[in-house]
């Protein structure tokens, strides 16, 4: 939705003119002052009684509309605000709260910072614009998961995923809750296990990927922290993975591989906080540019591989851990919306996931 504000404030000059052109009224018996008049033709929008149309005044008939509407705006508010879109104007009426999300289509949508905005955000995307492109969208907020083929919903495709134990013998499923970044969260513990999606057309993209979650580690394991990855094993049918990882087993940091080639940011992560990680290739741009890894909205990292497409193997997609020959490294804390796009996000669409007041 693209949304602008809009401010009832009446200047000065048409006050003074719509008390005088009241006076000589009311001596001449020939206006009443009952109801605001709005007018509307080519290249102009019809306003509510509440907002101000500063067009000049051409004539008398002109004037006498500024008296009336004078008087409706004078029972209202000069700070009352207004939302207009394309499509016609939303009322003050239809504003939720004092941060701008206004109801429509019964979907809560975010006023943008400058006035414009969309379903998810701050920078002006929309989000039918967003989603172009994605292959998986995971909320996470199923109540529970079964280990059903299946259980864990995935909104933009058909690849939905089903909750798998790992190989250790202790592993049990991982588990849900209800206290995500958005909503519910998957809930992993480095022992139990994480989510297959069974390989897909859509899973599969040639030159462009962008991987996209909210984390929230709860520990910080050596054995890697898997967030999303389809491969079999390291360097064994390997498209693409995005993980936690410690190089010196101390700082751990956004790491991705795309093929055989591995890539590393400089964001230091700790426990206990919520972060947003995202790994962006494009294998069109020069090769020194090719791979981004963001962290909060933020790049964390441009980076160089000399190869222009990425591998496409018939492997599962995981989430919430990086398999070794099966479910392994799992994730220790909590994974929300997870996203797949088989195209390269810009920058400003990172950045307005990160701001997001509401999920994808």
């Amino acid at each position: 939705m693209h949304a602008a504000i809009v401010r009832a404030e009446l200047p000065r000059r048409s006050i003074r003119l719509s008390l005088a052109v009241l006076a000589l009224s009311w001596t001449l018996g020939c206006v009443s002052p009952t109801s605001a008049h709005h007018e509307t033709g080519p290249g102009k929008t019809s306003l509510p009684a509440h907002a101000d149309d500063d067009g000049g005044l051409d004539d008398a008939t002109s004037a006498s509309k500024t008296v009336d509407a004078a008087e409706t705006r004078a029972d209202e508010s000069a700070d009352t605000e207004s939302v207009n879109d394309a499509s016609g104007v939303v009322d003050a009426d239809d504003v939720g709260d004092a941060d701008g999300v206004v109801e429509t289509d019964g979907m809560a949508r975010q006023v943008g910072a400058g006035g414009a905005g969309g379903a998810i955000g701050t920078g002006g995307v929309s989000e039918s614009a967003l989603l172009a492109g994605c292959a998986l969208v995971m909320h996470m907020n199923e109540t529970s998961w079964s280990g059903s083929a299946g259980d864990v919903v995935d909104s933009c495709g058909q690849n939905n995923g089903t909750a798998v134990m790992g190989l250790g013998a202790s592993d049990a499923l991982p588990t849900t809750t209800s206290d995500g970044y958005f909503g519910g969260a998957g809930l992993f513990d480095n022992r139990n296990g994480c989510v297959e999606v069974a390989d897909g057309r859509s899973l599969r993209p040639t030159s462009q990927l962008t991987l996209s979650a909210w984390i929230y580690p709860t520990a910080l394991d050596p054995g890697s922290n898997g967030v999303i990855a389809k491969r079999i094993d390291y360097m064994n049918s390997s498209s693409y993975t995005m993980f936690l990882w410690a190089a010196d087993g101390l700082t751990y940091q956004l790491w991705a591989d795309i093929g055989a080639d591995r890539f590393h940011g400089n964001q230091a992560f700790v426990v206990n906080d919520w972060y947003h990680v995202a790994v962006v290739f494009d294998g069109s741009l020069p090769t020194s540019q090719r791979v981004r890894l963001y962290v909060n909205g933020a790049l964390d990292g441009e980076l160089s591989d000399t190869a222009g497409t990425i591998p496409n193997f018939p492997s599962p997609l995981y989430v919430g851990c990086l398999p070794l020959s099966g479910p392994a490294q799992e994730f220790a804390g909590k994974v929300d919306e997870v996203a797949v796009w088989t195209r390269a996000l810009g920058s400003d669409e990172i950045l307005q996931l990160y701001l997001a007041k509401v999920s994808l």
